[in-house]
């Protein structure tokens, strides 16, 4: 979460690498006072996760950690760590760790790289202890400074998030962080998954796996059956509870390369929301829906899912609830919409075209309704056709083509929306 303890800083990024401006204490001290005394958040976060390229590593001046290692040692500011947020690594640092850097540093800069290392660089007594294991994944993570490589930290700790996409029908509990030493020798972390990360804690950096093993589960926590349970349905009909598109209209008007923007309305009685996605099936690759974020607040009709992956198809549904006896109870839940993240061949819909907006009909007539979805910038690649959907059915029915037919006198609304949800609503008026 974006808060008051990030450092804004200026960096210019080079073949993946970000050369960040000087840290100094004004800036620091600018930050400690921003901080709300009531605030759980105890880092100062170097955010470079919203790059417009990618950024695997980050340059800092041997001055500025030793000024974020003397804020971090201190008792009284509140500040117990320094993060730094790479486009797909967190690395979040101890004072200790830092300490460790500045004493270590041969040079007048240090270089944090996080990046996939492919497995035939690694030696061969690691690869034949690799091979042992289902591997999802290996990298490396160290810092240099003046060409020289810092790997102990001396006892600081450092904890390691890395984006992570679960393989199709495999546990999140059983995926291992593992260091895989030059001797062959394998270390395995104690690992959580969470919010599509996986994340551990190191005294040191070096060659690190990801490897699936069934014999031992990691320490992702189980969620709580009524507030954490993962939702797999992408069907309305698994839920008994208020599921038209009208009730909650879930729609993403905007996206970036590493974000989606989810809007909703406002549920009368709610006194929450969650949210469930992920991302879109492609090819033979199924993704079930997951719980995203509990929102414990009526009143919020927006969210922003972050850290995703540019050029990407996600997909995404919310349910309303409020709170009986200290239960959920599920009010409503939306229809799935899809959208893709930018940077990729494919874009979105800025909205819905139709050919009528008000409509006066006779018991018995019909009317066929033309819409297209009108696309931002780039084509749409379909996962669903424009839906349609009545208000009312007793009043004017409508088809999956589009075709609107009066029932009874009466008032109703025929909601044509897209994919991402974006949508035009038609009144219809049967006399």
């Amino acid at each position: 979460m974006k808060n008051e303890n990030t450092v804004k800083v200026e960096a210019e990024i080079k073949d993946g690498t970000a050369n960040v401006s000087e840290i100094t204490n004004k800036t620091i001290e600018k930050v400690v006072n921003n901080k709300d005394a009531e605030s759980k958040v105890d880092t100062i976060t170097i955010d470079l996760s919203g790059a417009k390229q990618e950024v695997t590593g980050v340059t800092l001046s041997k001055e500025s950690v030793k000024i974020l290692a003397e804020t971090t040692a201190q008792k009284d500011n509140g500040i117990d760590t320094a993060t730094i947020e790479l486009s797909k690594a967190t690395v979040e640092l101890d004072h200790k760790a830092l300490e460790t850097l500045a004493e270590q540093a041969k040079g007048t800069q240090i270089q944090l790289v996080v990046e996939d290392k492919d497995r035939k660089e690694l030696n061969s007594a690691q690869q034949a202890t690799l091979d042992q294991h289902q591997v999802a994944t290996t990298f490396e993570a160290y810092f240099t400074s003046d060409g020289q490589r810092i790997h102990d930290f001396k006892g600081g700790k450092a904890v390691v998030s890395i984006d992570f996409t679960p393989e199709a029908g495999k546990d999140t509990s059983y995926y291992h962080m593992v260091y895989v030493a030059e001797s062959g020798e394998m270390t395995r972390y104690k690992t959580k998954y969470e919010n599509r990360k996986l994340m551990f804690t190191t005294t040191h950096f070096s060659d690190y796996a990801v490897i699936y093993d069934t014999g031992e589960k990691n320490e992702t926590e189980k969620p709580k059956e009524e507030e954490e349970k993962d939702d797999s349905s992408d069907t309305d009909g698994k839920v008994t509870m208020d599921t038209s598109y009208s009730r909650l209209c879930l729609r993403i008007p905007t996206s970036t390369k590493k974000t989606n923007v989810l809007k909703w309305t406002k549920q009368t009685g709610a006194d929450g929301y969650v949210i469930y996605g992920n991302h879109c099936n492609t090819g033979k690759k199924k993704y079930k829906m997951v719980q995203r974020v509990v929102i414990k607040d009526g009143s919020t009709t927006t969210w922003i899912d972050k850290n995703l992956d540019g050029g990407t198809y996600y997909k995404y549904y919310i349910k309303a609830y409020k709170l009986v006896n200290g239960k959920k109870v599920w009010l409503a839940k939306s229809k799935v919409v899809h959208s893709t993240t930018t940077g990729g061949k494919y874009g979105n819909a800025k909205t819905v075209k139709v050919n009528k907006t008000d409509l006066s009909l006779t018991k018995g007539q019909t009317f066929t309704i033309k819409a297209e979805q009108v696309i931002k910038d780039k084509p749409i690649d379909e996962h669903q056709n424009i839906k349609f959907e009545s208000s009312n059915t007793k009043v004017a029915s409508v088809s999956s083509k589009g075709v609107i037919k009066a029932k009874k006198k009466g008032t109703c609304y025929i909601y044509v929306y897209a994919q991402n949800g974006m949508y035009k609503r038609i009144k219809v008026t049967v006399k």
